[in-house]
């Protein structure tokens, strides 16, 4: 292979050199790689970057805990069985493969915390998966109606 058949330039831009004494270049900020005859772009500028929203104080969010990540995902599976609108769409329709997927990852959370749960959040966790196991029975068993 000659000199022109080169398909890409490696260049060192560690901050230390192998002996560990400081170099003078600075680390990428990631691992893509610029060819070498194009100079890398300039890093954001911080008044382009969105702000994060200002919280709702007429809207306060609840406390993250056990039981509301289990409300959570159980929404989410009522969703998905049709029980409730699709925020999004505004409309209840029924995917019972993302239903199952809820139910089993909720079932999944139950065996992983065994004994570890206080006896309310357990007693919690077991009345959810059992209500909606039931529900996407009930609902996946029943005839498809016609629009």
């Amino acid at each position: 292979m000659g000199d022109e058949d080169k398909g890409f330039t490696v260049r060192d831009r560690r901050a230390f050199s192998r002996d560990g004494e400081s170099g003078s270049e600075t680390p990428p900020e990631n691992n893509q790689t610029q060819p070498a005859d194009q100079e890398p772009p300039p890093p954001p500028d911080k008044e382009d970057a969105p702000e994060a929203p200002a919280p709702d104080p007429d809207h306060p969010l609840p406390p993250v805990d056990f039981s509301g990540f289990i409300l959570s995902l159980s929404h989410a599976a009522m969703m998905h069985l049709g029980q409730i609108p699709d925020p999004l769409t505004g409309k209840a329709q029924a995917d019972f493969n993302m239903a199952r997927h809820t139910i089993d990852t909720i079932a999944m959370i139950r065996e992983k915390t065994q004994g570890n749960l206080e006896e309310e959040e357990q007693q919690f966790l077991d009345n959810v998966l059992s209500q909606l196991r039931l529900a996407f029975v009930q609902l996946s068993s029943q005839p498809k109606q016609k629009e």
